[in-house]
């Protein structure tokens, strides 16, 4: 979810800019949609790792810190793993900020090193964590340096425009000219984005797609990742082929959309007659729960097959994690190309693996296939 500014932090009513405070004030109006989807965040977290996060970023927003802290780091040793690139990186400027507020400065210094190494340009949210750590630990003269730099080079980044509003709740009566610019700027990205968001959970994704496209237009160039990565799963469940594979263009990374969104748009795509673009998306995502890569292999069979690449379907068959119905699928159509003996091969252990009837068949089918010369 897009954060930039939209956060609870801090005591506002003594901030020495009276602007500056009206619009932090003002700007936390998007955490009613957080609070509303909370809910469900914690119940995805039960089987989604990336659900951790985000329910710690809500509660975050929300100001209850001492939860999202609990939550996270409890959550992290298990979760982390299974995250992706962008989504690690969320979480440990997280923690970096969660424990830097909580004065757990030796924890906030290694979660901000191991951030620092993480793979990617992480600048604009290893300058966050840095500036808020400074900050939180009574250093805010050494913060407005990194915030104003930051500014200076990523001007609408969502990281560098929430450390602005960030130190400032932590140091009211300093705030740099930089920092109030930025701060100040209308919300109006973000409530797209929140508004994105709600329509995407209540399965609306055609409105979601909606408010994407018209926050797409007003987002400045830092602004527009985490939308281009929403609007991608409203397009995927709206099952907006052509949308969902120009914002994946956009933002130029398959790794920073969710797995499973990635593996519907590969089936989307095979619906729609395009095998090879499905099947060079399936090459690429890399899911790391089993069942995902269970429809993935799966998929990239039927993508193959579809493509008449016989060759790199017996190829996922053999190094897969393919179910066994798909294999046995291969298995007919290597059997109606001539190739009997790679049939026989592929259909061998999808049969004994599929069940009742299914495995019935095979079996009978694979019988056949022994008795031809």
């Amino acid at each position: 979810m897009i954060t930039a500014t939209a956060l609870l932090i801090g005591t506002l009513g003594v901030m020495g800019a009276p602007n500056v405070a009206a619009t932090i004030q003002a700007m936390t109006d998007a955490k009613h949609t957080c609070d509303a989807e909370l809910p469900k965040l914690q119940a995805a977290s039960a089987t989604d790792a990336a659900a951790h996060v985000d329910v710690a970023d809500c509660l975050y927003r929300l100001g209850r810190l001492d939860e999202a802290r609990a939550g996270l780091e409890s959550a992290w040793p298990g979760a982390e793993p299974a995250l992706t690139t962008d989504q690690r990186a969320r979480g440990l400027v997280l923690l970096v900020i969660l424990w830097a507020r909580a004065g757990e400065s030796a924890r906030a210094t290694a979660a901000l090193r191991v951030l620092e190494g993480v793979p990617g340009d992480r600048g604009a949210a290893v300058h966050r964590g840095r500036a808020v750590w400074m900050a939180s630990n009574g250093r805010p003269a050494e913060a407005w340096p990194i915030v104003d730099a930051a500014l200076a080079r990523w001007p609408s980044d969502p990281d560098v425009i929430r450390a602005a509003a960030e130190v400032a709740s932590l140091d009211p009566r300093h705030v740099t000219p930089a920092a109030e610019a930025a701060i100040s700027r209308p919300a109006d990205v973000v409530a797209h984005h929140n508004r994105g968001v709600a329509a995407l959970n209540t399965g609306n994704g055609a409105a979601c797609l909606q408010e994407v496209e018209l926050g797409l237009t007003k987002a400045g160039d830092g602004e527009k990742n985490p939308l281009l990565e929403l609007g991608y799963s409203c397009a995927v469940q709206a099952e907006a082929v052509a949308a969902a594979s120009r914002l994946m263009m956009a933002r130029r990374s398959v790794t920073a959309f969710p797995p499973a969104s990635v593996v519907r748009h590969a089936e989307l795509l095979l619906e729609s007659d395009q095998a090879k673009a499905a099947g060079r998306l399936l090459d690429l995502v890399q899911p790391k729960v089993e069942q995902l890569q269970i429809d993935r292999d799966s998929l990239r069979i039927r993508a193959a097959l579809a493509a008449e690449d016989l060759d790199a379907a017996v190829a996922v068959a053999k190094d897969g994690k393919a179910h066994p119905e798909s294999r046995a699928n291969l298995g007919v159509a290597l059997h109606k190309a001539g190739r009997t003996d790679d049939a026989r091969a592929v259909l061998t252990t999808a049969c004994e693996e599929l069940r009742g009837r299914d495995k019935r068949d095979c079996v009978d089918f694979l019988e056949r296939l022994a008795s031809t010369k």
